[in-house]
């Protein structure tokens, strides 16, 4: 091994290991309590104590994603999305009218596109989000009510309100019903996020957090959200920000590693 396999091997593969440990580590979430004091949250999954951020100026933050660092709010009845990554947040954007007064907000980082659902009663629609204007544009809908987006790893997009889980198609909008929670309070709303390792968690309104079954839908119990201490309600959304590298990232890592490989072959 010379000195640049020796310097560089051991340095690539503390990232690799440093990835897949953070990966099987229980996430830091993030919420609003935007049904309360309209201030946003880091909750911690395995134990569900919540830490206050601070207050938003932005009163209907209720969709939730992250893309890269960055953290991005949508509303449900206020047409508008914002960067609410440090607290109050800035205002992106108008996103122009759209359908339903609930909103779940996701980041595909297959694509590296925003979506956003948006429900009422028994009507819900499916948008992209233009990150740079906040522009809204239909991408269709359906008759079905839910109040959470996700999407996972392999770009698999999820929603669901208080009783059920839905597939959703983000190529029409399309909603599958996969199955029941067992919660059965259908007055909840409902915030989605994967972890790195693709487990979905599921925020219910009234402080209860959630592991979902993504093939039958059932959610296991994990947590009590407590704030200081005390029970704590009025959530809306929820995100997680991703350890993992970005695709682009991923190929470089393994251009580096192919290199290296040929490189020892041909000394």
């Amino acid at each position: 091994m010379n000195r640049f396999q020796s310097i560089f091997l051991p340095a690539l593969i503390a990232v690799v290991l440093g990835y897949a440990a953070t990966v099987s580590a229980a996430p830091v979430l993030y919420s609003v309590r935007s049904n309360a004091n309209d201030h946003l949250y880091s909750i911690d999954a395995a134990t569900g104590v919540a830490t206050d951020l601070g207050a938003l100026t932005f009163g209907d933050a209720e969709g939730l994603a992250f893309v890269g660092s960055t953290l991005y709010a949508i509303g449900g009845t206020d047409d508008q999305f914002w960067n609410i990554t440090t607290p109050p947040g800035t205002l992106v954007g108008a996103t122009g009218a759209r359908t339903g007064i609930d909103a779940g907000l996701d980041y595909n980082r297959v694509t590296g596109t925003m979506y956003n659902y948006n429900a009422e009663s028994n009507s819900g629609a499916l948008y992209t989000i233009n990150l740079a204007t906040g522009a809204a544009t239909l991408v269709g809908s359906n008759n079905t009510y839910a109040d959470g987006l996700a999407i996972d790893s392999g770009g698999l997009a999820y929603a669901a309100n208080g009783t059920t889980l839905y597939s959703i198609d983000l190529a029409t909008a399309a909603a599958t019903v996969i199955g029941s929670l067992g919660l059965g309070n259908s007055g909840v709303q409902v915030g989605l996020t994967f972890g790195d390792d693709d487990l979905l968690y599921a925020i219910a309104s009234d402080g209860a957090l959630y592991t979902v079954n993504t093939a039958t839908g059932a959610a296991t119990l994990a947590a009590n959200i407590t704030c200081e201490g005390i029970a704590c309600a009025g959530w809306e959304g929820l995100a997680t920000q991703s350890a993992a590298p970005e695709p682009g990232t991923l190929a470089l890592l393994g251009a580096a590693l192919l290199g290296l490989g040929m490189r020892r072959r041909v000394q």
